[in-house]
């Protein structure tokens, strides 16, 4: 019976050293290819916002850089944030303090379109 309840509190100890089914922090859904994530980040590059879709818990701050040569902004839809004009290298974050999805565009070049879900 010692042996059973020391291999069961082992396992246990492991799991939580581990972090094994834990998640710390809220990352975005893919890694765009480049193999790491990094978390809560937005990357302007190629004329797209990637990820275009990201999903976080309230409370959570976004930060967008812009990875191109090219001005970009990160506008809501509902005109809840704007980072005005970001040229090469420059970042926007904003914090979600609210729950929803939030629609957000490119105000230079329209066609760029992302989402913000916040759970």
């Amino acid at each position: 019976m010692k042996k059973i309840i020391v291999l069961v509190g082992t396992l246990v100890i492991a799991t939580l050293l581990t972090g094994a089914g834990c998640n710390l922090y809220q990352t975005s859904k893919t890694d765009n290819g480049t193999g790491s994530r990094k978390p809560n980040s937005v990357s302007i590059s190629n004329l797209q916002f990637s990820p275009a879709t990201l999903t976080i818990v309230k409370g959570t701050t976004v930060t967008w850089t812009n990875n191109e040569s090219s001005t970009h902004t990160v506008t809501a839809d509902d005109k809840s944030f704007d980072s005005g004009n970001l040229t090469k290298g420059k970042t926007f974050q904003f914090t979600f303090d609210k729950l929803g999805t939030f629609s957000y565009r490119c105000s230079i070049h329209s066609a760029m379109t992302g989402k913000i879900i916040v759970q």
